[in-house]
Order: structure tokens, then sequence, then C-alpha cells
């Protein structure tokens, strides 16, 4: 799993067509196979790397957006029983809740 991937390729934008070489040798029984999951934040630069002629076109299994809890199912996953203390938690946490 690489989370926050757009942050690592403001430093190295070759890791796209790694990924999309170890993907391909995978397919011919040249390398192990496997799984990865790419995480961010940076929804333009998430969607873009599955699209045009990017390296990672096509080799997606699941494209999945997921939203950012609100603060009442943040109180029910973090077992907060108090509305105003899980407006609090889910003020500090909803960071980390995005990347996750």
């Amino acid at each position: 799993m690489i989370d926050e991937l757009p942050y690592l390729l403001q430093h190295s934008p070759e890791v796209p067509g790694f990924l999309q070489l170890l993907y391909d040798q995978s397919q011919f029984g040249k390398a192990p196979g496997g799984r990865i999951v790419l995480c961010g934040s940076a929804m333009s630069i998430m969607s873009e790397l599955l699209s045009g002629t990017k390296p990672l076109r096509g080799r997606a299994v699941l494209d999945l957006r997921l939203p950012a809890f609100d603060f009442r199912t943040a109180r029910i996953h973090w077992g907060v029983e108090d509305p105003a203390t899980a407006l609090l938690v889910d003020s500090v946490l909803e960071p980390v809740t995005i990347s996750v």
C-alpha cells in the first residue's frame, strides 16, 4: 500500500512507470504477482493516473473514492457517545480519516 501517492510523485515521478513494468512482467510470468493499493487525497492527480496514455491506464481493478466521515459516522466509528465530543474528535481526526 502506498498512501498519499501524489506526494511521492513530486519526488519520484517514475513510480507509475515502474508499477506498470512490474504489473506487465507479472502478467507474462516474468515476475511474481501481487496487489498494490494506491491512495491519495489529491483527487485530480489520482484520477489522472488512470487516464489517457498514462502508464497505469487499464491496469486498475478498482477505482474507489471514499468520502470523509461526517461527525455522525465518526461518532459510531470511534465509539464516542456524546455528539458534542464526536464533533470535536471528528474535527481533529478528519485529515487522518480522509487519507485512509
